[in-house]
């Protein structure tokens, strides 16, 4: 399968969310500080040695990554400003997670 392919179907599965998030008011900066805050918590999960614990954080986390572009362009709230916060926050949320498994070891 493609890569195109394989984003495609994330988009159709995460679909039904990005609709309940819009529906609510949720905006994508929202989504991405929520993600942010959930790096966090797991980086230091992880950091205290639940590994299984943290990753799973990480893994709600990295939903949420996915999310804000796509409830941004549902709600028509695109912007470059939004792009850059979102990539900024995307080294954010890596370099606390390398702190976390640096604690960890």
């Amino acid at each position: 399968m493609s890569k195109s392919a394989w984003k495609e179907k994330g988009r159709t599965i995460l679909a039904p969310l990005v609709e309940l998030l819009a529906n609510l008011g949720v905006t994508p900066t929202g989504v991405t500080l929520f993600g942010l805050g959930l790096h966090v918590v797991g980086a230091v999960v992880i950091g205290f040695g639940s590994l299984a614990g943290g990753g799973f954080i990480l893994l709600l986390a990295a939903i949420c990554d996915a999310l804000d572009g796509a409830l941004a362009r549902q709600t028509g709230q695109v912007s470059r400003f939004g792009a850059f916060l979102d990539s900024t926050i995307d080294r954010v949320d890596e370099t606390v997670v390398f702190a976390g498994i640096a604690a960890y070891f």
